[in-house]
This record gives C-alpha cells, sequence and structure tokens, in this order.
C-alpha cells in the first residue's frame, strides 16, 4: 500500500480533472479509506482557492494551494509587488476561511 511508506503526508488530489475547474466530489469514503491505513496527515489539493478551502479541508489535515496562486504569478498587468500582495492577502483569506 502506498500509506505504508508515506513519512511526511499524503498529497490526495481532489478530483480527476484539470486544477482550477471548480469540480466537486465527495471523498469522504476515501479519505476513511486512507484513515484506516495511516496516520500520516493527509492534505488535499486541486481546485483550492478562497470559494472552495472550507469545504475541501473536511476531514483531512491541511489543503494545497497552487492554481489559485499561479493565476496571480502568470498576470502579466500586475508587478512583481502586486503579485506577491495579491498571493499574500489570498494565503491569508484562505487560512481565515478555513480557521472559522
Amino acid at each position: 500500500l502506498v500509506t505504508q511508506n508515506a513519512k511526511k503526508f499524503i498529497y490526495m488530489v481532489a478530483y480527476a480533472g484539470n486544477t482550477g475547474s471548480g469540480q466537486k466530489e465527495d471523498l469522504s469514503q476515501v479519505i476513511e479509506n486512507v484513515r484506516k491505513y495511516s496516520n500520516t496527515p493527509l492534505y488535499i489539493g486541486f481546485g483550492v482557492d478562497e470559494n472552495t478551502c472550507k469545504e475541501k479541508i473536511i476531514g483531512v489535515d491541511g489543503v494545497i494551494v497552487g492554481s489559485a496562486f499561479v493565476k496571480h504569478i502568470i498576470d502579466d498587468s500586475l508587478s512583481k509587488s502586486e503579485k506577491i500582495k495579491k498571493i499574500s492577502s489570498l494565503a491569508k483569506e484562505i487560512k481565515a476561511k478555513i480557521n472559522e
């Protein structure tokens, strides 16, 4: 089993598809199955942003955010400092929503 060799954390993909597409899947059974075989922290990624973070955190130890940040990184209308401000603000917003 993959879970037997997991040491730091297990990265679970939130759904089959393209990241950032806003898709949803019920992962409760998958999460439950992983928890049966491992105490390794379980993090979920794919489609995590300020609108989905609260629902995605259910049953897992954390979220991994990628595309939500990348959209600001590749926005050529923003300066480097504006990109950092937007990403920092988004990270704070996601953290606040998760901790509500």
